[in-house]
């Protein structure tokens, strides 16, 4: 169930965001045009994929790429592969993100 406020889609939500952003520390453990390295860097899409967060935070995170860029993305990938999307980006977007979710847990 995408994230929709209810206690336990925002629990979900809540713990999704901090394992990506945890994944995704620092710019060592992030990589564009490949899903994973062999050294183990990711990019944003894989990084949702190992917290299983895709179906909570998909929606969150396209909403917090516009809030951010203010580009509309269909697709997670489109945003952490094109070319001028840098780690200090995917990182603003992930703060966005987890901000968004706790205005959404308080309301």
């Amino acid at each position: 169930m995408p994230f929709d406020g209810s206690k336990s889609s925002t629990a979900i939500a809540v713990q999704g965001i901090e394992r990506v952003i945890e994944l995704l520390s620092s710019e060592r453990q992030w990589c564009k045009g490949i899903r994973e390295t062999r050294d183990g860097r990711r990019c944003l899409a894989r990084a949702l994929e190992l917290a299983n967060a895709n179906e909570a935070l998909v929606p969150v995170i396209l909403s917090a790429i516009w809030q951010v860029t203010g580009r509309t993305y269909w697709q997670i990938e489109a945003f952490n592969d094109r070319a001028d999307v840098t780690y200090a980006d995917v990182r603003s977007v992930l703060l966005q993100t987890a901000d968004e979710i706790r205005a959404r847990q308080h309301s």
